[in-house]
């Protein structure tokens, strides 16, 4: 029975299809498809264009103006007679085109702007990468629910073949009068509850498959297993402290509430800049032209100018003193925001560790757990051929083996998930992350 049992489950493994999409291929299929990812590059893209925008405050300002004109004169006259006449002068005609320049020297509230494109530009890019670490792990989790989920139902249906035959063996002895019909009933009784939950797995899995495939805007039906060994993946540095300290330097959402920081510091100096002149230099030049009707003549002339402009706010009625106070609270809300942040990503970074750490020796464990399970289950079907154990004991056994297997298998994916967050906590998922993992599936 027992080598049967390892036959069964050795072909619910191997019925998977040929042709498999591993996590590698599903990461590229989300970043291509995923409609909220793709939102939040379109976001980024128009975020990232500060970078250009800050760039233009201080920059030339250059403006073309054109102009043009006709004056018609219709004047009304009364005669001693009483009689009104009417006398229209010639027209006049003016017109001009001049192309003006505006450079500034010294703007406070410009420099400030500035430095503000930059740092929103950059907090852009910091934030889209976020988005992708969190992409990457929502897209691990739903594939490795689905290994999970095909996991299960292949173990209920090794589950139900191995009862099925079980059930058949003890009807043979029933007809020999070598087992009794409450035994028969017993295993039948658990066979029928095993097929009732291979239904709830089954569906189980559609539903995971479905969520994966609505993730990845497509329609996978096979993804790739999980085989061999897993205990090479693993973490390189064992100290917690360096994990700690590698999550406060390089963490994305603390990287993000710094610029965040940063930025509110800029908001101060936009509020204070009115406090402050503004020095431009100014030029233009152009032509002008036109018809005169006092001489009845043309004319046409050129214009050039530049200089120096002046000018500083005296009194606004309190509000940059009020803008600049607003600006120091927003300031010191975002430096609270940032501690508690921080403190927050420590807690993670010592959680996802110590899953990291438990998870090797839950994997060891499990795995001794369900060799120990399966030789307890040989032992009961011995034991019971002999008189030793009732059949009771046998379909505990039976239970116990398959609940280890479905655990074993579980343990190894949690494991790999606590990888990925806490190499997400700590910085980014690089992508030799996710070929390391890649290559245990197949």
């Amino acid at each position: 029975m027992i080598k049967y049992l390892r036959y069964i489950l050795l072909l619910a493994f191997l019925s998977g299809g040929v042709q498999a999409t591993d996590l590698k291929d599903a990461l590229q299929i989300a970043f291509d498809n995923n409609f909220d990812f793709k939102s939040k590059v379109e976001t980024f893209n128009a975020d990232f264009a500060y970078k250009g925008l800050a760039n233009s405050y201080l920059l030339p300002q250059l403006s073309l103006q054109g102009n043009a004109a006709l004056d018609s004169v219709n004047r009304n006259y009364a005669t001693q007679s009483g009689a009104n006449r009417s006398y229209t002068f010639t027209d006049s005609q003016n017109y001009g085109l001049s192309l003006n320049l505006v450079q500034p020297l010294y703007n406070p509230t410009a420099w400030a702007y500035y430095s503000q494109g930059k740092l929103m530009a950059q907090r852009a890019q910091i934030v889209l990468d976020k988005e992708k670490n969190n992409l990457m792990l929502r897209v691990a989790e739903g594939y490795f629910a689905v290994l999970a989920a095909q996991d299960d139902l292949e173990s209920s249906k090794a589950q139900i073949e191995y009862l099925n035959k079980y059930m058949q063996e003890i009807s043979q002895k029933a007809s020999v009068g070598q087992s009794r019909k409450v035994d028969i009933d017993q295993v039948r009784a658990q066979y029928q509850l095993a097929k009732y939950n291979n239904l709830l797995l089954e569906n189980n899995l559609k539903v995971q498959m479905d969520a994966l495939n609505k993730m990845l805007n497509t329609n996978i039906t096979e993804i790739s297993r999980l085989k061999g060994d897993i205990s090479n993946i693993s973490i390189e540095e064992q100290d917690m402290d360096k994990w700690k300290a590698q999550s406060r330097e390089q963490n994305l959402d603390i990287l993000s509430t710094q610029l965040a920081v940063m930025l509110a510091e800029e908001d101060i100096k936009v509020s204070s800049s009115s406090y402050y002149p503004t020095i431009n230099l100014v030029g233009s030049m152009g032509v002008n032209g036109g018809r005169d009707p006092t001489i009845n003549d043309r004319f046409t002339g050129r214009n050039a100018s530049v200089g120096l402009t002046l000018n500083m706010s005296l009194y606004g009625g309190g509000a940059t003193s009020t803008q600049t106070k607003q600006a120091k609270y927003r300031k010191s809300s975002a430096d609270f925001a940032l501690r508690e942040l921080e403190n927050n990503i420590e807690n993670l970074t010592v959680q996802y560790y110590l899953n990291v750490m438990n998870g090797q020796s839950q994997i060891e464990a499990l795995n001794q757990s369900l060799i120990s399970s399966e030789r307890f289950l040989q032992a009961a079907q011995q034991s019971y051929t002999v008189g030793l154990k009732t059949t009771t004991d046998v379909l505990i056994a039976t239970d116990n083996f398959f609940s280890s297997r479905r655990d074993y298998t579980k343990s190894k994916y949690n494991y790999l998930l606590s990888i990925l967050a806490l190499r997400a906590v700590s910085g980014e998922i690089s992508d030799k992350d996710i070929a390391l993992i890649n290559s245990f599936l197949e």
